[in-house]
């Protein structure tokens, strides 16, 4: 099948990566910008000290990871071994792992706020002998499980606490800590090309979960690059592009899409400051690109809406409007209708009531956001569509080596994830499982999860339902994660509870009921609004009327949506905040349902007269050997790499 090539809109610049043969290891690819434009801007931080946004030239960058070079080099450190990172993005993360790549070290990312527990695990799984910490601060969360932290031989401190002067201090009397400040050698020699081992380890990135224990996925360079330059291409990115780095960095499906791509096309990376900076962040740095998920776009959206309620009446009323005209001319473009009157007032909409609203929460020039983790649902697309913004929603999985398909411009159906990338073959079992061969898919997995899961190198099971329709996926439901009903209805669990919280009132849902004879969920809403709605809504007094409500205005947003059943029971109605830090979100935001489903376990079995529900016994799946499969060989995207 011919290769697709993903064209340039009429006027835009074309879409460039850096070719295969250019560079072979991750570290060999930020070598050649060093050298092929060491003026150019690399990245763009926010400085606390002097409140200004700053810029970084590639050049400036290479010297940086020569001086960690060296500093690696003198702890002892040998090719192979585990060197941690553990901080907020910005770019002492990049130069750190520059640097241990160049010296065939591998990369272990941690999320900053992970629990102790998993942080000690990680550490003495993976055989980490450095690890180099955002602040101290992270460092004293440790000390419950100080004792569990394996080989741990040095920890460097980026932002120490400093005192009047501007001296760091390291409080700690442990004598593996140093500011990495005063650790690192005050000069050092030439940044040299390392002609290494594509095939080599480059990281062990550790899987978040919902539940259970992480498990460490080894990937090489190979994996990433061919990851990345497929990405770059269906994601149509230019040398010109800005990308607002905000996810984790120890989150693949960032620093894949969110900072080797635009490394492969030479683009600028700004790191946020963090998801609560972020509204202002993106009307400070105007990004052209980002890579998010659902819950931080529907965030965003909020801000937005928040600021159409304070506009005018005229204003209130072209941005609606607007939006069904953008929507509309998105659906031209991507022939999804043949023709549309009110598509064809879209960029008149944009201009009169669109550019005074939406660049006081998105900026002026942001084009695309690539969205991956849980679907995003249609009334979310349609905001950002409207407003000028293609979504393209993705699908990632760690252990594939990150973004496994997704969708283009001009070819992008939001309810979907779109086609595969160029490097996977991809299959459908009998049951629906897709699963994944190609470049990008893992080495393995290490320490205890090599033992009790040994790769068999042969096709990777995802664990995910899909269909494949009109030459794209679409996510039917996890397969750890079902909705089966008793009467045979069916519902995807994550698409509802993100339908839910696209309602300001609803901050975070979770949708459960498998195998029982009605789907119920537990909702935590916003103290604020969900009282002044509820009392100028509700009808009656009281708790009933309060949850009958509730019930009313869930079902209202899952009203029409596919892949839904409707909630029939609100178990628990809370207004406790769940955070990454009591441990009811993962690092990357989304719910833990075990901690949520656990941690709420008495009040759920009270509604059951003192015992949780239990669930009919449902039919194992088939066994998939000797069972039909759907290839997916003529998806568009699936040819060899070029």
């Amino acid at each position: 099948m011919a290769k697709k090539k993903v064209q340039a809109s009429p006027g835009e610049e074309e879409p460039v990566v850096v070719k295969a043969e250019a560079t072979r290891t991750l570290d060999g690819l930020f070598f050649n910008w060093v050298k092929k434009a060491p003026s150019d801007v690399a990245f763009k931080e926010y400085d606390r000290q002097i409140r200004q946004w700053r810029s970084f030239s590639w050049a400036g960058l290479g010297l940086e990871v020569t001086r960690w070079k060296s500093g690696f080099s003198r702890e002892g450190l040998d090719p192979g071994d585990r060197v941690a990172i553990m901080a907020r993005n910005c770019k002492e993360w990049i130069i750190a792992e520059q640097a241990a790549m160049a010296l065939e070290l591998v990369v272990v990312p941690i999320y900053l706020h992970d629990t102790p527990e998993n942080v000690a695990f990680i550490l003495r799984d993976a055989g980490v002998r450095l690890v180099v910490l955002d602040e101290e601060s992270v460092w004293e969360a440790l000390d419950p499980v100080r004792d569990q932290l394996g080989d741990l031989e040095r920890v460097l401190i980026l932002h120490p606490r400093e005192s009047e002067s501007g001296e760091a201090i390291i409080d700690s009397a442990d004598r593996r800590l140093f500011a990495a400040r005063y650790w690192l050698p005050a000069e050092a020699g030439p940044l040299v090309e390392r002609w290494g081992d594509p095939r080599a380890p480059a990281t062990i990135v550790y899987t978040p979960g919902t539940s259970g224990r992480p498990k460490g996925v080894i990937l090489n360079h190979v994996s990433l690059l061919t990851n990345a330059r497929d990405a770059a291409r269906k994601m149509g990115v230019r040398r010109s592009d800005q990308f607002l780095s905000h996810l984790p960095l120890a989150s693949i499906l960032e620093r894949i899409c969110g900072v080797y791509v635009p490394m492969l096309a030479g683009a600028i990376v700004a790191f946020s400051r963090g998801i609560r900076s972020l509204p202002r962040d993106v009307t400070r740095v105007v990004p052209t690109m980002m890579v998010s998920e659902p819950q931080v776009l529907n965030m965003l959206n909020r801000e937005l809406e928040r600021t159409i309620r304070e506009a005018s009446t005229m204003d209130r009323f072209l941005y609606r409007a607007g939006i069904l005209a953008g929507w509309a001319n998105f659906e031209v473009e991507n022939k999804r209708r043949p023709f549309s009157l009110l598509a064809l007032l879209s960029p008149f909409f944009k201009k009169m009531a669109l550019r005074n609203l939406r660049p006081k929460i998105f900026g002026r020039r942001l084009r695309r956001v690539l969205v991956s983790g849980t679907p995003l649902p249609e009334p979310l697309a349609r905001q950002f569509v409207g407003i000028g913004i293609q979504p393209l929603q993705g699908y990632h999985i760690t252990e594939a080596g990150g973004l496994v398909a997704v969708n283009e411009v001009g070819d992008n159906d939001p309810d979907s994830v779109g086609g595969g990338l160029f490097t996977y073959h991809l299959k459908l079992t009998s049951s629906g499982e897709l699963t994944v061969w190609g470049d990008s898919v893992m080495d393995g997995y290490t320490g205890a999860s090599a033992d009790i899961e040994p790769w068999s190198g042969e096709w990777l099971q995802t664990g995910d339902i899909f269909e494949f329709s009109e030459n794209h996926l679409h996510m039917r439901h996890r397969r750890d994660n079902p909705l089966q009903l008793r009467d045979g209805r069916e519902g995807f669990p994550e698409l509802m509870e993100m339908a839910i919280v696209t309602d300001p009132v609803f901050l975070h849902a979770v949708v459960f009921g498998h195998g029982m004879d009605h789907a119920m969920a537990i909702v935590v809403v916003d103290t604020h609004l969900y009282g002044s709605v509820s009392q100028a809504e509700m009808q009656g007094e009281g708790e009933e009327a309060r949850r009958e409500w509730t019930l009313r205005r869930i079902n209202g947003h899952l009203m029409g949506m596919e892949r839904t059943v409707p909630v029939e029971e609100v178990v628990v109605l809370t207004e406790d905040e769940w955070t990454v830090e009591n441990g009811m979100l993962t690092p990357t935001f989304k719910v833990r349902r075990q901690a949520v489903l656990e941690a709420y376990g008495a009040r759920i079995a009270a509604c059951f007269g003192g015992s949780m529900p239990r669930a009919a016994d449902t039919e194992a799946p088939e066994d998939d050997h000797d069972q039909p499969e759907m290839d997916l060989e003529d998806l568009p995207g699936n040819d060899e790499p070029l």
